[in-house]
């Protein structure tokens, strides 16, 4: 599996050499760790993004889990806050709740202005998410 082939590669630069001659590898095997228990898919095949919500569930314990708790929180008719890491994953979630909920999505993120004039600023979002 990627994720075992992964831990085997953390092992080999965890001898002193390798890691003594690949000083950052680690942390670089580490995220890529992280990557695959966020959206294993994603890792395995670069064109994703263009596949069915329905390909990406079965693939995906945790966005299926995510939708599932999703739809107890509409069904309260409460509000949420999701918070990722990864941008793909932000993307993901985006069009995995639009198209499940029928709900319009936006991503707050680095990319998001601060100019207040802005009708995407981030302060706008926050607010109109607060109403």
């Amino acid at each position: 599996s990627m994720y075992l082939e992964a831990v085997q590669g953390l092992r080999r630069l965890l001898d002193k050499e390798a890691a003594d001659r690949e000083p950052g590898a680690i942390l670089g095997v580490l995220h890529h760790l992280r990557q695959i228990c966020a959206h294993p898919l994603a890792v395995r095949d670069p064109a994703s993004a263009l596949r069915p919500i329905a390909d990406h569930i079965d693939a995906n314990p945790k966005l299926a889990w995510t939708l599932y708790c999703l739809a107890r929180i509409k069904d309260r008719q409460e509000k949420v806050i999701l918070f990722t890491e990864f941008r793909e994953i932000q993307r993901l979630l985006q069009r995995a709740v639009g198209e499940k909920f029928g709900i319009p999505v936006d991503i707050v993120n680095g990319d998001t202005s601060v100019a207040p004039e802005m009708e995407a600023s981030r302060q706008r979002l926050i607010d109109a998410f607060q109403t």
